[in-house]
């Protein structure tokens, strides 16, 4: 999956959307969420609701 589309993601995490992580994963073009939390781990150093709890402590 190209950095590109998982970066895409991020702002949605980042916006305090509400949005559920499937849903997001799904949008991004990955079968699971699963494998969207491995790419995003590997990416940013974090999960994406670990990445979503970060964000929200320093709004």
């Amino acid at each position: 999956m190209p950095i590109c589309v998982i970066v895409g993601a991020s702002p949605a995490l980042r916006g305090g959307s509400k949005a559920d992580l499937l849903d997001l994963a799904m949008e991004a073009g990955f079968s699971s969420k699963a494998s969207f939390n491995r790419a995003f781990l590997a990416t940013f150093g974090a999960t994406p609701s670990a990445y979503r709890r970060h964000v929200a402590k320093q709004e």
